[in-house]
């Protein structure tokens, strides 16, 4: 049995739910769907911006602390506190098409034909832990990905946004009128067989909340 059919994999989704404007003039997609993919920050973006995706005025700009969602002229940032400062970031599942980026008059400070990805994969950011984003259209979606013998208690959400956490009864966490959480998911999968873990949020402050696992196999992690 291969370490990858042994871990532990969270999974969640975030649907932004209001409609907003479309985007402003002067980005050139060449063969993609800009809204399902992740462009790499080549000075479109502020310098802590690694990838970033817009779609119908939603940007979701992707930093090494976490995710920035910028939406209906409202702003909220997804981190995980405790998480490694430096890891590795990574684009994944390269897309067909390329994105040009005509910011300004000065042709030397454009950004043309720069690869697109489906997913971006943030690697050890707790020990043995990787988190992916990925997502299509008003959709931002999460994979935590806990390999064999690692240790998901550290694993918490901050959110720096308006007015307080709250949970919905079918268990979403609800970060405002037109942003919420899906209530997680999470699976072991071994012999080719997906075994659900039931787990939900708990919330521990106003704007911070982590995850409680049903009792599972350890002897898979």
């Amino acid at each position: 049995m291969s370490n990858a059919s042994r871990n532990l994999i969270f999974f969640a989704t975030c649907p932004l739910l209001w409609p907003c404007p479309a985007p402003a003039a002067g980005i050139v997609g060449r063969g993609l769907s800009p809204d399902s993919s992740f462009v790499p920050n080549c000075g479109q973006s502020s310098n802590e911006v690694l990838f970033s995706r817009m779609d119908k005025g939603h940007v979701i700009a992707l930093t090494r602390q976490g995710a920035v969602l910028r939406f209906a002229n409202k702003v909220v940032t997804m981190v995980l506190p405790g998480t490694n400062p430096n890891p590795r970031v990574d684009g994944l599942d390269l897309q067909p098409g390329l994105t040009s980026y005509l910011i300004g008059l000065n042709k030397a400070n454009w950004c043309t034909d720069s690869p697109t990805y489906g997913r971006v994969r943030y690697r050890n950011i707790f020990p043995g832990i990787d988190l992916i984003y990925y997502g299509n259209q008003r959709q931002l979606e999460y994979d935590l990905i806990v390999a064999p013998h690692a240790d998901p208690k550290p694993i918490t959400m901050q959110f720096d946004s308006s007015g307080r956490l709250r949970l919905s009864p079918e268990g979403d966490l609800i970060l405002s009128t037109d942003l919420r959480l899906l209530k997680p998911r999470a699976y072991q999968q071994t012999n080719g067989a997906r075994k659900d873990i039931p787990t939900h949020y708990i919330l521990k402050s106003r704007n911070r909340v982590a995850f409680a696992l049903a009792p599972y196999d350890h002897t898979l992690l």
